[in-house]
C-alpha cells in the first residue's frame, strides 16, 4: 500500500477512497508535457512519435482510477517554448490554437526571469524546424483524447469507487525482475464482488511505452478471450488497429508507444456492441438492408430472452439463432460496407459459436447424455465447415442446433 512507501519522511500514499485521488501528468506549473518531452527524445524522433509518447501519458491519466485532471490544451501538444512558469509571459506563450494549425512551439526564448540559465539549451531545439509538430499531428492527438475518455466512460470499471474494490479488481503484471521495461499491464476484473458492468467480465490495458511492437503473455487471474475495445477496433489511428490478442497463446500484442485497451466481454456485450456500431454506420441505416438486420439483431438481444449475459433461454434458443442468421443474411446484402462493419459482423457469427460451445461445455459438466453431447459437437463442426466455405448464415443456422442439442442432453 501507498501508506506503507516512504517517501522523504513521509507515507507515499494518502487518501483512503478515489475521489480523493487526483491523477495527472502534467499540470500549470513547470514545462508542459510536449515541452518536457522535447528535451527527453533523441533528435531523430518525429514528431509523429512525439505525439504518440504524450498520448501514452495522457492515457495513463485517463484510464487511472481516481479523478483525472488533464491540463488545459495537453490533447493539442501544449508548448509554452519550454518556458518553466509562464504566468507572467503573456498570451505570447500561453496561446492556445483551437483550430488546430500551431501547437506554440518555437515562438522564441522564454522570459529571461525562470529561464536564462537554460537558453542555451533552448535555443537550438527551439530553432529545430523538424521538432515542430504539423496539423495531423496535433489532430490526431486531439482526437486520441476523445477516443480514450469515451473507453474511459463506456465502463464503470474504470470508475472503481473504493480502495476496497480497488485491492480486489485491479491487478498489474509484467512485474518482478523479469518484467519488459517499458510496459504497464493492468487488468480490471468484473468477476470479483458486484456485477458493476453486465456486458463486461475483464478489462485488460497495455501501455506500451518502447519503441517497438511486444507480444506479452499475461498469467492468471487473467482468463477468457479478449478483442479489443470497439473504440480502438474503429479507431482514427490506425497503428492501435492491429494490436491483437491471440486466444490460443494468450498474448496481447501492442503497437510502440501504444495503450491498447482488451475487453473480455459477455456474447450479450459483444453482440450489444455490434449492435452499437451497425446503428451509427450511415451505409448500414441508409439500406434497407442494413435496417432490417439492426432490427433482427436487437430481436435477437431483447434481455427478456436470456437468462445471463452468456445464456439463452431454453425456449427462446431457436429465435435469438434464426434472428441472428436472419441478421447476417441481410447485412451481406447491404453494398459498400467497410472492412472495420465486416470485421463486426464477424463477431456474431463467433459469439453465436461460443455461446453453443458453453452450452455443450455444460451439458457434459452435468453429465448429461452422451447421445446429444456429440450430436451438439458434429453441429459445430458443420457450422466451422459452413464458415470455411464463407456461408456464415448457414454456419449460425447450425450453431444454433447445437445449442439446442446441449439443452436436450440435460434436459
Amino acid at each position: 500500500r501507498g501508506d506503507q512507501i516512504d517517501y522523504n519522511g513521509s507515507p507515499a500514499g494518502y487518501t483512503e477512497d478515489p475521489q480523493e485521488n487526483i491523477v495527472y501528468v502534467s499540470a500549470h506549473d513547470n514545462e508542459t508535457l510536449f515541452d518536457v518531452s522535447q528535451y527527453k527524445h533523441p533528435l531523430g524522433t518525429s514528431t509523429a512519435d512525439r505525439a504518440r509518447a504524450q498520448n501514452l501519458g495522457i492515457d495513463i491519466t485517463a484510464l487511472a482510477q481516481g479523478v483525472n485532471f488533464f491540463h488545459a490544451g495537453v490533447d493539442m501538444l501544449r508548448s509554452k517554448s519550454l518556458d518553466r512558469d509562464s504566468f507572467n509571459s503573456g498570451d505570447w506563450f500561453n496561446r492556445l490554437d483551437f483550430e488546430y494549425q500551431r501547437n506554440n512551439w518555437g515562438v522564441g526564448l522564454p522570459v529571461a526571469s525562470k529561464n536564462q540559465a537554460e537558453w542555451p539549451n533552448m535555443q537550438p531545439l527551439l530553432a529545430d524546424p523538424s521538432l515542430t509538430p504539423v496539423p495531423g499531428d496535433i489532430a490526431a492527438s486531439v482526437a486520441h483524447l476523445r477516443e480514450i475518455l469515451a473507453i474511459k466512460s463506456s465502463t464503470p470499471l474504470f470508475n472503481l469507487t473504493s480502495a476496497q474494490d480497488i485491492q480486489d479488481r485491479v491487478a498489474f503484471h509484467n512485474t518482478g525482475p523479469a518484467q519488459v521495461p517499458g510496459m504497464i499491464v493492468m487488468s480490471v476484473s468484473d468477476l470479483i464482488g458486484e456485477d458493476l458492468d453486465p456486458g463486461v467480465d475483464e478489462i485488460v490495458v497495455v501501455f506500451n511505452a518502447t519503441d517497438g511492437p511486444q507480444a506479452l503473455a499475461v498469467p492468471a487471474p487473467v482468463e477468457g478471450s479478449f478483442r479489443l475495445h470497439p473504440v480502438q477496433r474503429h479507431s482514427a489511428d490506425p497503428v492501435v488497429r492491429t494490436a491483437a490478442f491471440d486466444s490460443a497463446l494468450g498474448t496481447f500484442t501492442v503497437p510502440a508507444r501504444t495503450t491498447a485497451v482488451f475487453e473480455s466481454t459477455t456474447s450479450l456485450g459483444a453482440l450489444g456492441e455490434v449492435l452499437a456500431h451497425l446503428e451509427a454506420d450511415p451505409d448500414v441505416t441508409g439500406d434497407h438492408h442494413g435496417r432490417k438486420a439492426i432490427n433482427h439483431l436487437r430481436s435477437a438481444l431483447n434481455p427478456v430472452r436470456w437468462l445471463d449475459g452468456d445464456t439463452i433461454k431454453p425456449a427462446s434458443k431457436r429465435y435469438v439463432y434464426n434472428q441472428l442468421r436472419k441478421a447476417v443474411l441481410e447485412l451481406r446484402k447491404v453494398d459498400g460496407l467497410s472492412a472495420d462493419t465486416l470485421a463486426e459482423i464477424a463477431i456474431i457469427h463467433e459469439e453465436a459459436r461460443a455461446i453453443a460451445v458453453r452450452a455443450i461445455d455444460a451439458a457434459t459438466a452435468a453429465g448429461g447424455r452422451p447421445r446429444h453431447i456429440l450430436r451438439a459437437w458434429l453441429e459445430i463442426l458443420r457450422g466451422d465447415i459452413d464458415l470455411h466455405f464463407d456461408r456464415p448464415d448457414k454456419a449460425i443456422q447450425h450453431y444454433g442446433k447445437a445449442c439446442v442439442y446441449a439443452h436436450r442432453a440435460i434436459r
